[in-house]
């Protein structure tokens, strides 16, 4: 016997609706138990916000993000990712914020993205405490570029640290400078 459309249909409702996921829509796509639930259903495609921010905003904890989904690290790490055209949009507002260059010896160069200032991602919790007293205010980390880890290192700890608004800017500086941005220099440590 030949099954009916109809009730392939029915078979597939009741999978669904029985299946320990729903989907969350936009970023992330499927919410699911586990990532390997995630990959046999569906991941519901790469994040379909059209900025970091946005995605960010939606991909939340528990939820499955593809690595090409910017809301991926708030989702796992707890901190935000910004872009450069946020960022430097950021810096041009006005808003309050401490931007953080987290790289420290050889990889030190001495640029800046212009205001910030120097916190390895070594850094003990006291100097963290003493360069950044207010846990609630606006943080962006950033080091040399995409590959270098020393930001999102210093990103996770504070948010461990009980900071609530961190933000990892993974271009770094030569992100910042292949933009055509401008940077201040300082003795390098």
């Amino acid at each position: 016997m030949k099954p009916s459309l109809t009730y392939g249909l029915a078979t597939a409702a009741v999978v669904l609706a029985t299946t320990a996921f729903v989907y969350a829509g936009g970023a992330c796509g499927w919410k699911a138990a586990s990532r390997d639930e995630a990959a046999v259903y569906g991941k519901g495609g790469t994040c379909g916000s059209a900025t970091a921010a946005e995605c960010a905003t939606k991909c939340t904890k528990g939820c499955y993000c593809d690595t090409s989904c910017p809301g991926k690290e708030t989702a796992e790490h707890g901190y935000r990712v910004i872009d450069t055209a946020s960022l430097k949009a950021l810096l041009a507002s006005g808003e309050p914020v401490t931007v953080v260059d987290a790289r420290s010896g050889k990889y030190d160069d001495g640029r800046r993205i212009a205001g910030a200032i120097s916190l390895p991602a070594n850094a003990s919790d006291e100097a963290i405490a003493r360069a950044l007293p207010d846990k609630q205010a606006k943080i962006v980390t950033y080091c040399s570029n995409t590959k270098c880890p020393a930001s999102a290192k210093l990103a996770k700890r504070l948010v461990a640290l009980g900071y609530t608004n961190v933000h990892k800017y993974p271009d770094g500086i030569a992100g910042w400078t292949a933009a055509g941005n401008p940077v201040s220099t300082v003795a390098a440590k």
